[in-house]
Parts: C-alpha cells; structure tokens; sequence
C-alpha cells in the first residue's frame, strides 16, 4: 500500500472513467459569463470553496459594466429575508444588478427565494447574483434554474496572475509610474504564491489559510498609499512589510511559524534588489522594468502551466507528503460516509461482533504485550518523590497503567456482551456507541490527545506504554539521564523537559526563567548538569550532514533520521554552542501533521536561514499516528 500514490491514481481513474484530460476547474472572467451566459431571467450562482469570495472581484466588476449606483448586494443570514425578497423586486423592475451572498445559512428560505424569481418579469438589464457555500440543503430546484459556477482560486501561478490581470485591463496598468505596475505584479505574484502554497499542507502552510481577494484589493490599497507619499518613484519597504504582515495577510495566520514564512517571502519579494533588476522573484522572473500591460501578460503567458514545488522554495520531495497528507483526508472522508447508521448502533449480536470485534482483537493482542513481565505497581512514595524527573515519570506511569485496566476492563465488558455472557450497561453501550461512530470514548482521550482513529489511538497508547516501562526500569537503575532516550516513548515530553528544566535551575541555583534550551549533534558541544541524549528524531525539508541542515537532494526522503541530539537547559546569559549567525530556529513537533509544538531547537545551517523557513524545515517525534 502506497498512501503517496492514492491520490495520484485517483485522478487518473477519474480522467479515464470521465474522458476528460485533467481535474483542474477552467479559468474563467466575469466578462465572459456576463456575455455569453447570463439572462434576466437566469440567476447566476457562485458555488466557492473555502477562502474564495467572488463578491469583491463581482463588485468592481459591476461598477465598471453598470455602474455602483445600480449595483445592490445584500449579506444573508441576519433575518434580512423580507429586506431580500423587497431587493429583488425593486431590482427587477428597475434594471438593477442584485447580488445575495451566503445563500447556504438560509436554506430553509430558499425555496420561497426560488418562487419569487419565477413570478419576475425581469428588465432586460437585470441580473441576480448568488454565491454559496456547498451545502446538502440547497434546494435541488433553485440550483437547477441557476446558472452554476463553481469559485476557487485558479489553479496554478500561471492562472492565479491571469486572473488578476484580466480584472484590472490596461488602463489601469498604464496609468502609474514604473515602479506601480512593477509593485503591481509582485503583489499578483506574492499572492498567487500564497495562495497556491495551500497545495503543500501541512509542510507549505500547517493549515489552510483563507487568503481571499479582499486581502488582495487591501494590498492595492496600501501600495498605492505608499507610492502617493513617496510621490510614485519610491516607497517605504519596511511599512509595506509591516502592514502586509501584522494587519493584512497576516492577520489570517495563527502559526508563529507560518508567520516566520509570510515574513521571508516579503523580504524575499519586496526589496530593491527585485524592482532594479538584479534579483529574480522565486528565483525564475525578472519584473520588466515597464509599465506596459503587454509587457507583463507576455511575461504571464510564458509562465508553465503546472507549477514546481521549487517555485514556492519548497523542497522537490514534498508531493510525497502532500499525497500522503490527502490521502489521510480521502480516507478520513471516506470513514465518513462509512459511518454506522442508528440502526447499526442499537445492539446487534452480529452487527456489534463484525464491527467491534477487529477491535476488540486488536487491544487483546495490545495487551498481551504490555502485560508480558507483568504492569508494574506504582507506590505511593514513588509518587511523592522530590526529584521533579522522576516524580513526573512515576506520576506519568501511574496514570498510563491504571488507564491500561480500565481500557482492558471496558473492552472484556464489551466482548462479554457481544457473545452473550455479559450485560448491556450504560457504560458499555456508551463506549460502544463512540467506537461505532469511529470517536476514541472521552474518558480515553482525556488521558491523551492522540489520533481520532481508535485502533490507531490504541496502538499509539500501547506504545508509549510499553516505553514508559523501559524508562521506570532505567530510573530504577538510575540511567534515564546517562541513557540514549526516545521522546515519542511518552505521552507528555513536554512535561519531562520542563521537570529537567526545573532540575537544572537547582542545580545552578538560578531562576527556572533564566534558563534556554541548547541543543548540538556535536558530541562534547554542550556542557550542563543534566544533559539529554535524544534518539529517534526526524527532519523534513533539508538535508542534514550531520552537524549543521544543508539544502535537500533530489531523491532525499521524506524524513531523514537524525543522529542523537544533545539537550541541555542553560542560563540565557550563557554562550550559545554556535555562533548567532549561523543558526536558525526551528520547531520540534510532536508529529508529521505539524497540529503540536514541543519545543524549538537553535541549529546551525548552511545557505541561509530563510531559505530554510520558506521550505517548512521543522523536526518531529513520529512520522504520523
């Protein structure tokens, strides 16, 4: 099974099974539609994706076609349905152009919508615009008397740019100085840029950003607001980035580290070296120095119509882990239209036994492991232990087996009930009503947030388990420090790292406050009381040449396996293991979905540090879970 490969093959059965020649929605212009598709008596309906909104695009649209004072547009949604219903007439019988937004929060409205355009007789110059949401709702018979589009950002930088560009025409090119149009296009290109990165979750973004038009047309606004008080020939870069980054696109970002790439691509973009011509916008455009509009579409036009992850300062491995990350959402799509019904919830003898008993089998299994040499008893004084390390360890193991009975005591309940030789009690049932569901039951993922998948979940829980029994042998025989250790062997790290902090800081008599996390994969490199020797770490992005993060090869995997990394907490006043300028801060997540930070690491690299942001260089305990 390659989890990599799903989703490529799954176009190429669609495009075989439907004839077609690629997935990708057309390009389309509201032009276009407005000449060649729409009627009076034909709604035009926008069907958008997450962070596309055609009503600004459809408003400057409309005011250069109708004009504003015959444009109307109203936002649904706060019981405004009489108001809408008053709109439409008025529009109709006057000619006016009338757009309704956010048709899918008034669903149940709808079909008295639908009723009210059939009674019209429209003016020849009316037009009725709609956009919505995907919704099962909608009315079948509105959206069969629409004219459908479906609205999402164009497909690629080559289109992303022709869009812009068909929306602005050439006068409005043409009627600035050089460096505007220039500004102009690396405006259109960052955004594409963007927008088009949503393709590389979570490694591009860690999530998907609702980057829209709006934030677009914001950062015209201050373009030309800056160009107007350097009087069109200059242009302050540091506002401009300032602005575009804590009050624009990056009011959209809640990632501290996403942030850190929005900041590189604007020093990247946005700097005199790319308008004077010697430095190229991701590497591969020079920005004509024209304000000609032919200039910059002849530019677009030789662009390639698919894009490389090298365009974005990605690595050329990532479409790995992009197809792997979107087969985990088909799949997880697909358990959701696989979800049991009601009736396969209530009890079932054979039901229950098809559906629960893989699961049942596979914590038997899980369990006969984790009691192989017996669980081990955790006492009351292991507990009250004054060394913080072990004090956590012990409380963390004590938790961790009480929680494996209580799992094993759940689950012999629920296969005693399934062949007949115990009772349906409350609890019983509402364990398996989340298992049936596909949930992981609350009062297991109250003791640890791992996958919402419960086979995954138990064998997740399972291994930490069985880690945690290693690392009690090892605080018995007092090794645990002196020891290599795996940080994906239990459940809280962060826990352990802040109780070796808070051991450091006695150690050396100094505020736990005053201490910083070293890290070095250079042996003898860092000098502390307490320093850790972490196995099992993963990289992504880059490559690594032991030492310091080098630039990526072409046939690099996904994750490469580092060597053991030395942690230490130092005093913030204490020297660095290397030179300020010549590492990069970098996050450890718990796993490859990037949803949890543990910590950051400090770690040298070669070929500059925002090359190495820009690429989503970040380590991690585990691949995926």
């Amino acid at each position: 099974f390659r989890p990599d490969r799903i989703e490529s093959a799954l176009q190429s059965f669609l495009c075989e099974a439907l004839g077609i020649t690629g997935v990708a929605a057309l390009n389309f212009s509201f032009n276009n539609i407005y000449r060649d598709e729409s009627a009076p008596e034909i709604p035009i309906l926008f069907v958008t994706s997450p962070g596309s909104d055609p009503s600004r695009e459809l408003e400057e649209f409309a005011e250069n076609t109708v004009g504003r004072e015959n444009f109307f547009e109203l936002s649904m949604g706060g019981n405004q349905n009489e108001v809408a219903l008053q709109m439409l007439k008025d529009a109709a019988s006057k000619g006016h152009w009338l757009c309704f937004k956010n048709l899918h929060l008034v669903t149940s409205w709808l079909p008295k919508l639908e009723k009210e355009i059939k009674s019209l007789q429209p003016h020849q110059n009316f037009r009725l615009w709609l956009t919505t949401e995907a919704h099962p709702k909608f009315p079948a018979i509105l959206l069969e008397s629409c004219y459908k589009v479906t609205y999402e950002a164009p497909p690629g930088i080559k289109k992303n740019l022709m869009r812009t560009y068909q929306g602005w025409g050439p006068a409005y090119i043409d009627q600035g100085s050089v460096l505007r149009a220039q500004l102009l296009f690396a405006l259109a290109w960052f955004h594409a840029i963007m927008q088009e990165r949503r393709n590389y979750i979570p490694q591009g973004w860690t999530k998907f950003y609702e980057f829209s038009y709006g934030d677009f047309r914001a950062g015209v606004g201050v373009l030309e607001t800056l160009l107007s008080e350097g009087q069109g020939d200059s242009i302050g870069w540091e506002t401009l980035h300032g602005l575009m980054e804590n009050a624009i696109y990056g009011g959209r970002i809640d990632n501290d580290y996403d942030l850190r790439v929005l900041k590189a691509y604007l020093e990247q973009f946005f700097n005199l070296e790319v308008f004077n011509g010697t430095q190229k916008l991701s590497g591969v455009v020079t920005i004509p120095n024209s304000k000609s509009v032919k200039d910059y579409l002849g530019l677009i036009n030789k662009l390639s119509d698919s894009d490389t992850p090298t365009l974005f300062g990605l690595p050329i491995n990532i479409d790995r882990a992009v197809q792997r990350y979107n087969t985990l959402q088909i799949v997880g799509s697909l358990k959701q239209l696989m979800a049991v019904s009601a009736e396969d919830i209530k009890f079932d003898k054979e039901r229950w036994s098809q559906l629960l008993g893989p699961l049942t089998k596979i914590w038997k299994q899980l369990y006969k492991q984790l009691s192989d040499g017996g669980i081990p008893q955790i006492k009351q004084h292991h507990l009250a232990a004054d060394d913080p390390v072990e004090s956590f360890i012990y409380a963390e193991a004590y938790e961790t087996f009480k929680m494996v009975e209580k799992i094993d005591e759940s689950m012999e309940g629920l296969n005693k009930v399934i062949f007949g030789t115990g009772l349906l009690t409350n609890d019983v049932m509402q364990q398996a009503i989340d298992l049936l569901s596909g949930k992981v039951p609350i009062r297991w993922s109250n003791m640890w947030e791992g996958s919402e998948n419960p086979s995954t979940w138990l064998k997740g829980f399972s291994k930490r388990a069985n880690g945690l029994k290693k690392w009690l042998n090892k605080i018995k025989e007092g090794s645990l420090l002196k020891s290599e250790i795996n940080l994906s062997e239990i459940f809280h790290p962060e826990i352990f790292l802040n109780a070796i902090r808070q051991v450091t800081a006695r150690s050396l008599n100094s505020p736990i406050d005053n201490m910083k996390l070293a890290a070095s994969f250079d042996k003898g490199k860092i000098s502390g009381p307490f320093t850790l020797k972490v196995e099992g770490l993963l990289l992504q992005g880059c490559g690594f040449d032991m030492a310091r993060l080098v630039e990526p090869s072409d046939n690099m995997p996904e994750f490469l396996s580092l060597p053991v990394c030395s942690l230490a907490w130092i005093p913030s006043e204490q020297q660095d293991p290397y030179p300020e300028s010549i590492i990069g801060q970098f996050p450890i997540y718990f796993s490859g979905n990037r949803e949890k930070i543990l910590c950051k690491l400090s770690i040298p690299v070669t070929g500059g540090v925002n090359s190495k942001i820009i690429a989503g260089v970040a380590l991690f305990l585990t691949e995926n879970e």
